[in-house]
């Protein structure tokens, strides 16, 4: 959702009215307006529905403000650290940004720092990764300086800590019930090298193929 004000349009009847309400934009209305030209950085697939079905709603605010709402599909790049697996976290940063330079068409800044009560980022439903618990997201913005001008990005930030039940079933508890099993050879007899030599190589060879499999 993007919201933002245009001077060169004509919405003095907007402006004036005393009823706290929207107009919606209707879509041949939409063509002739402008709208900011946003890329995403870290999305390696976008899929838009417009070609199916209607997904952009525009609408004009009491105080001449634009509001646009478009449904978009991501599927995005996260760069993972795995030093600390299993009490690892991880942090996946989603870029929004402008093709064009700030300081020339327009600065992005996210929802929640304006004066409209409305959060920078919403999360519709609860997410319940299999392998991470998904922390509250947090907004950041960022301007990058390039020779041609300045350029703003807005980030998303979303962190996950790994769950521990998963390793814990899958990797502490049958290696450690497999070392147990291995210290039987300290009382086996000494004399009984066939049942010693069987068992340690069965206890190595399980330990193998549980870390192959991982």
């Amino acid at each position: 959702m993007s919201i933002w004000n245009d001077s060169r349009l004509l919405l003095d009847k907007y402006r004036d009215s005393e009823v706290n309400e929207f107009t919606i934009v209707y879509e041949r209305c939409r063509r002739y307006i402008w709208t900011p030209d946003i890329f995403y950085e870290t999305a390696k697939q976008i899929e838009n529905y417009e070609k199916t079905s209607p997904s952009t709603l525009l609408k004009v605010l009491p105080d001449g403000a634009i509001i646009m709402s478009t449904r978009y599909s991501f599927k995005a790049g996260c760069h993972m650290n795995f030093e600390n697996y299993p009490f690892d976290s991880q942090q996946c940063v989603f870029f929004v940004s402008l093709m064009t330079s700030s300081d020339s068409v327009a600065v992005l800044k996210w929802v929640g720092e304006s004066s409209y009560q409305i959060r920078s980022i919403k999360m519709m439903r609860k997410a319940q990764p299999l392998q991470f618990f998904l922390r509250e997201p947090t907004a950041d913005t960022v301007t990058e300086v390039f020779a041609e001008g300045n350029y703003t990005s807005l980030l998303a930030n979303f962190r996950m800590v790994r769950r521990l039940t998963g390793s814990i079933m899958n990797t502490y508890a049958p290696s450690t019930m497999i070392v147990t099993m291995s210290w039987v050879t300290f009382w086996i007899k000494v004399d009984a090298v066939p049942a010693r030599v069987a068992l340690s190589v069965t206890s190595l060879l399980t330990l193998c193929t549980q870390e192959m499999r991982q």
